[in-house]
C-alpha cells in the first residue's frame, strides 16, 4: 500500500486558504479541479511531516511554520499507481502569500476565505465536517515569534534588529507592498547574530550600527539585537529592492504601524526585556 499525504494550506499573512488548480493536461494530476497539496511519502522522508514540507516546497515553493496532523486519513485505489493508497491529512500554516507553482502539477492558484474554499475544493467526504475541523484548528492556533517551528524554514537563523536613537525611538521598515516590520534578515552560516545585525542594517538602510544588547529569550535560531547608530547622525538610504521606506517610531506607536497581534506581542516582550532602552 502506498503511503501519501494531503495538506490544506493557511496563510497567516492574508488569513486565507490556498486552492490549487490541477493541470488538466497532465495524466497524473489532471482534471482541472480545485484541490490542495498532495503527494507520496518518499524514502528520504523521515516522517509524514517531512513529506508534507517537501511537497509544499516542490509544489508552491513555501515552507511551513507549523504542520498540524489532523488525524484523519482515507483509503482509495489509485488508477495511476494501480495500487491501494493510504492518505494522511494535515494542515500547514505558512507566513507568506507568495506562491511559485510547479506548473507540471498545477496551473493556477487562489487565496480565498474558508466559505469559498469549502465551496470550490474537490472533496468527496462531508464538506461540513471538513469546514468545522479547519475552522476549529485556526480558532485554536497559537503561534508567536517564540514558538514558530523553524524546522522547515529555508534559513538557518534569523535576526531582528531594533536600532534606537536618543529619543528611544526605533526604526521600522516598509516593504514594497507597504507592510510594516521591524528591520530583520537571515543569518549566514559563518555569522554571529551580532555580525548579521550589522550587515543587515548596512545592506537594507545603509546604517552603521553598534550592538548594545542581544535577547536572552527566543530560540537558538532567532534572536533580537538592540543597537544604536554609530556615529549617531547618519544619512540613511534605502538599499534593498524589497523596501519602500523606513520610519522612526516609539513603543506606543507599534499598534499604529506593526500589523498583527503576533508582532505586537513580540515587540511588547522586547520592551519588557530591554526596558532600560525603551
Amino acid at each position: 500500500m502506498r503511503t501519501k499525504i494531503l495538506s490544506f494550506i493557511y496563510s497567516r499573512k492574508n488569513q486565507k486558504w490556498l486552492l490549487l488548480k490541477n493541470n488538466g493536461d497532465d495524466p497524473i494530476h489532471g482534471g482541472e479541479k480545485w484541490f490542495t497539496v498532495t503527494g507520496s511519502v518518499e524514502p528520504e522522508d523521515k516522517s509524514l511531516e517531512d513529506a508534507v514540507a517537501r511537497e509544499l516546497l516542490e509544489e508552491i515553493n513555501q515552507a511551513p511554520i507549523k504542520i498540524i496532523n489532523l488525524n484523519t486519513k482515507s483509503k482509495y485505489f489509485s488508477e495511476y499507481d494501480k495500487e491501494d493508497c493510504l492518505e494522511h491529512n494535515f494542515l500547514s500554516i505558512v507566513n507568506s502569500d507568495k506562491v511559485t507553482l510547479d506548473t507540471v502539477e498545477n496551473t493556477d492558484y487562489l487565496w480565498v476565505d474558508l466559505d469559498e474554499y469549502i465551496e470550490k475544493i474537490w472533496w468527496l467526504d462531508d464538506k461540513q465536517i471538513l469546514k468545522e475541523q479547519l475552522e476549529n484548528e485556526i480558532k485554536n492556533l497559537d503561534i508567536t515569534a517564540e514558538n514558530i517551528d523553524n524546522t522547515y524554514l529555508p534559513y538557518g537563523s534569523y535576526v531582528e534588529v531594533y536600532i534606537l536613537n536618543e529619543n528611544k525611538e526605533f526604526i521600522v521598515i516598509f516593504s514594497a507592498e507597504d507592510n510594516c516590520n521591524v528591520l530583520s534578515g537571515k543569518v549566514k552560516d559563518d555569522e554571529s547574530f551580532e555580525n548579521a545585525a550589522i550587515r543587515v542594517a548596512k545592506e537594507k538602510i545603509n546604517a552603521e550600527i553598534k550592538v548594545i544588547d542581544i535577547s536572552k529569550s527566543g530560540s537558538d535560531k532567532e534572536k533580537i539585537v538592540i543597537a544604536k547608530l554609530d556615529p549617531p547622525f547618519q544619512r540613511l538610504k534605502i538599499q534593498a529592492d524589497e523596501i519602500s521606506g523606513y520610519k522612526w517610531i516609539n513603543k506606543e506607536q507599534i499598534y499604529n504601524y506593526l500589523e498583527n497581534l503576533d508582532q505586537w506581542i513580540s515587540a511588547e516582550k522586547v520592551f519588557k526585556e530591554f526596558k532600560e532602552y525603551f
